[in-house]
């Protein structure tokens, strides 16, 4: 049991990891659905060299698009003198699948779909399998809990918790307009609603500042960033990347709770094709601190042996002149010799 245990949290981890990767994807996708939207499938670097702040791209287009050679291929133009790019081939094959998935509507579920049937959320669904739901109004369903490692809370928000659980669950699909502002039900209801649009996602999480940007849509309170901070055991906040990320806990934690999304393979594809661009650059680099590690070694050796030459000519030089000066003091002394 604790070795079960301790598997699922590694793999919740190696998942919330392709997380934090899938969000750099984002000026990447942006990229490539520009260049896909083209008639001729490429564009010039002038169509995006401005848009850096629109594509979330904190550096020059055009240095970012040269970062990831194994998604954008750079090529002569054929209308202006300027750098051009398409997708490479295996970007294009990864872009015709996606496309699939998507046209076959498995990529395009949301709270606003329209169906003559009733709406089940995926907390519903669950509690129906189980055998805890029968499909009515207003019934009794919890949220299922996932406590972090070393969490430790309060009796009293223990027995807060107990009793909210016990509360009526409300459907982010139905209407709940008698709903009293500030009580723990509209709390649950609120719950309920961010589990349920995090389930949406392909990656089951979302930056909770854009999440945020949907709160006068979806009819969420105002200070509706605190239901995040106060239920941990259903969702987990990550702060990397500069960001805060929502993630949904059971989406990582119980895999048989939510199916896989159909574009989560795909993410994952670009992930490994990125990758190959990051390797292809840090060999690249290898390559250049190697070569010029030897041109430095080549210069030091090259100024040791202009050194040692140097220091040889003077030898010589003093040599050739303490020969000379004996020469001539030997001179001097004969003729002083010859003088006596």
């Amino acid at each position: 049991m604790r070795s079960k245990l301790l598997t699922t949290m590694i793999s919740a981890r190696l998942q919330v990891e392709s997380i934090h990767k899938s969000t750099q994807l984002k000026p990447i996708i942006a990229l490539k659905n520009r260049i896909t939207a083209s008639p001729e499938g490429c564009i010039p670097i002038s169509d995006v060299s401005k848009k850096g702040l629109q594509l979330e791209i904190p550096i020059k287009v055009a240095r970012f698009l040269r970062l990831y050679p194994s998604v954008f291929e750079e090529f002569t133009g054929p209308k202006y003198n300027l750098p051009w790019f398409r997708l490479t081939p295996e970007a294009a094959m990864l872009h015709d699948e996606e496309q699939a998935v998507v046209e076959m509507g498995d990529g395009m579920k949301g709270l606003s779909v329209v169906h003559t049937e009733k709406m089940l959320s995926v907390i519903q669904k669950n509690a129906l399998r189980s055998g805890v739901y029968n499909c009515g109004q207003m019934e009794s369903i919890s949220f299922p809990l996932f406590p972090s490692k070393g969490l430790r809370l309060r009796s009293k928000i223990l027995d807060w918790l107990d009793g909210f659980q016990k509360l009526p669950y409300v459907s982010p699909y139905e209407e709940c307009l008698d709903l009293c502002p500030g009580s723990d039900l509209a709390e649950k209801r609120v719950v309920g609603l961010l589990h349920e649009l995090l389930s949406l996602f392909v990656e089951r999480s979302a930056e909770r500042k854009k999440l945020l940007c949907l709160r006068k849509y979806l009819g969420l309170p105002q200070k509706v960033h605190k239901v995040f901070e106060r239920h941990p055991c259903v969702f987990y906040l990550s702060l990397r990347n500069n960001t805060c990320t929502a993630i949904l806990k059971e989406a990582y934690c119980d895999k048989m709770a939510i199916e896989a999304h159909p574009l989560a393979t795909v993410r994952k594809k670009y992930i490994d094709l990125v990758k190959e661009s990051k390797h292809a650059a840090r060999l690249l680099s290898l390559l250049t601190l190697l070569q010029v590690i030897s041109i430095g070694i080549s210069m030091s050796l090259g100024a040791k042996t202009r050194r040692s030459m140097k220091v040889n000519r003077k030898v010589n030089s003093i040599n050739i002149v303490s020969g000379v000066k004996y020469h001539e003091s030997g001179r001097k002394n004969n003729l002083r010799l010859w003088s006596l």
